[in-house]
């Protein structure tokens, strides 16, 4: 159906190796290149969507690929279009993402996002 050139990208076959984590979202698969980072690819159109990813996510309700790689945190719509990017530190990982919300794990605490515009929601509490 498709190929990658390893040598394209600056892989070698002892450089790719199995996946970062066991779960990518259906249709994707992220590979391990580095210690850190990986290539994640889309295995329907066989196209590299990102070649430093670090986590990943989809939102089966909304159809939102959600990249965190070493430049930040970005977000793409259905049809692959970007929706928007946040700047993000290094050690954070994607703890769930689903109903358009984004839930992301960053020094033992919980952030979400609205996953359709990556703002993250003020929350008053009165006294």
């Amino acid at each position: 159906m498709w190929r990658i050139e390893l040598a394209k990208h600056g892989w070698t076959a002892s450089t790719v190796s199995a996946a970062l984590h066991a779960t990518p979202a259906d249709g994707l698969a992220l590979l391990s290149t580095s210690d850190t980072t990986g290539v994640l690819i889309d295995l329907g159109a066989g196209i590299v969507v990102s070649e430093t990813a670090q986590d990943e996510a989809v939102d089966s309700s909304a159809g939102i690929l959600v990249i965190f790689d070493e430049a930040g945190l970005y977000a793409y719509d259905p049809d692959d279009q970007p929706l928007w990017s946040l700047s993000v530190e290094d050690q954070i990982s994607i703890e769930a993402l689903g109903g358009v919300v984004l839930h992301l794990r960053e020094d033992g605490s919980i952030r979400v996002h609205n996953v359709l515009t990556g703002e993250s929601p003020r929350v008053w509490w009165r006294l």
